[in-house]
């Protein structure tokens, strides 16, 4: 009951932490312009890409993953503002989970550690201020671990699968994490 609490509170927590770092609306890129426009081509003409949209960087594009993802949100009506507040809300869900498997791994100093180095970090203002595909990284990569976890204390296809396609959606979202997919298999 107490841990249940903890995670909730600490999931609070970070949310607001997030929303404090980032505010309510997204610094606006131009890959923000482009995903945007990806969207509404989707969702207005039908025609959506199975590839990702280029980026700001020449040669390089979003996996779809994140195009999807931002395009269910706008068929449900959420615009750039909500869809930035769903992805903090998922990055301090991440917190969470991982606070939630550090604990059950090694105690209560063990989580607050990890939730620190989670929150911590260098770039902790771009990815709560901007709305890229890395933005779902924290999250994801919290799930993958968790998925992994489960794997190594008790192996079995089912596991493996799971962690397979958590790894697979990871490496869809953000092609930089191809490895962890290819770790996992």
């Amino acid at each position: 009951m107490l841990h249940g609490a903890a995670l909730v509170a600490l999931c609070a927590a970070a949310w607001v932490v997030m929303l404090r770092l980032g505010g309510g609306s997204p610094i606006i890129w131009i890959d923000t312009f482009n995903d945007e426009r990806e969207v509404r081509q989707c969702l207005g003409q039908n025609s959506c890409t199975l590839t990702g949209v280029t980026t700001s960087i020449p040669g390089l594009t979003h996996a779809v993953a994140w195009l999807q993802l931002r395009t269910v949100l706008a068929g449900f009506g959420v615009g750039l503002d909500g869809a930035h507040r769903a992805v903090q809300l998922l990055a301090a869900l991440g917190a969470a989970l991982l606070f939630h498997l550090a604990v059950r791994l090694g105690g209560g100093l063990a989580g607050a550690a990890a939730v620190w180095l989670y929150l911590d970090r260098i770039d902790a203002m771009l990815r709560a201020s901007a709305l890229y595909n890395s933005s779902l990284l924290l999250f994801l990569g919290a799930v993958l671990l968790l998925a992994c976890v489960a794997v190594v204390e008790r192996p079995g296809a089912g596991r493996v699968t799971l962690a397979a396609l958590v790894a697979a959606l990871l490496a869809n979202v953000q092609l930089a994490c191809v490895l962890s997919g290819a770790s996992v298999v």
